[in-house]
């Protein structure tokens, strides 16, 4: 079997695909079902979960899928609209109660300032994290990467398990040493509210389009209006 495929079975996972995010997750909830999470889905690609849905249809590390855990974007208005701190955001309950009319913008959900302080996840000072985002990395500094251990949910067997998993894939497929870029949207303008993105998890070889979207990576730049694949689970 081909190693860079996990089959999800027994009716407990089912992919969606649809046009946007904010209309997908309410199909997701209407079966009784919740979109996995980033490290779920980690442990998906590395092949440690072995899964089919049905009788043909597969998950491959080439295809990139949204997730319930989200980036919380706060904008320092005396900061020229840039990003003064983040928050990772683990099975958010916003992304899982959205729906179509939702109040979006730029992409993304538009929250409130008391929005951003009552959410719960892991807080980052933008200026401490900014060496880590927006550029492929080396295998040591993807094990060292805090905002790709927050998405694991710290779990450092997983981390490593899908870091092993990348690099070889990306030396066989690129032949290159580096991967795992963490996307975020740090200089937007749009400092008047803070907004809330959806994480997606890629695998290899999806291709570019003005930033690389392959190679294994973490995108918290996504687009709640864009094409959308979730993958959803029994509770």
């Amino acid at each position: 079997m081909d190693s860079h495929i996990a089959y999800l079975s027994n009716g407990d996972y089912k992919l969606f695909k649809g046009d946007s995010y904010v209309r997908l997750m309410p199909m997701v909830r209407d079966t009784g079902m919740v979109a996995a999470n980033s490290a779920e889905l980690m442990g998906i690609l590395t092949g440690s979960s072995k899964f089919r849905f049905g009788e043909e249809e597969e998950i491959r590390v080439t295809k990139h899928i949204s997730t319930i855990d989200g980036i919380a974007y706060h904008y320092d208005g005396n900061r020229d609209g840039l990003c003064d701190k983040i928050k990772i955001v683990h099975n958010s309950d916003l992304l899982k109660n959205v729906d179509a009319p939702d109040k979006t913008k730029h992409g993304a959900l538009v929250i409130s300032n008391g929005d951003y302080n009552r959410i719960e996840g892991d807080e980052f000072d933008v200026p401490k994290i900014i060496k880590f985002v927006n550029r492929e990395l080396r295998r040591y500094e993807a094990l060292d990467n805090p905002l790709w251990k927050s998405i694991a949910g710290d779990d450092i067997y997983l981390l490593d398990s899908f870091v092993d998993t990348a690099y070889k894939v990306i030396a066989m497929e690129y032949k290159t040493d580096t991967a795992m870029a963490f996307y975020l949207n740090l200089n937007n303008n749009y400092k008047r509210y803070p907004l809330l993105r959806a994480i997606v998890i890629s695998g290899s070889n999806l291709g570019r389009r003005g930033k690389t979207f392959g190679k294994f990576s973490s995108n918290g730049d996504s687009n709640v209006s864009d094409i959308t694949t979730l993958l959803g689970k029994r509770q």
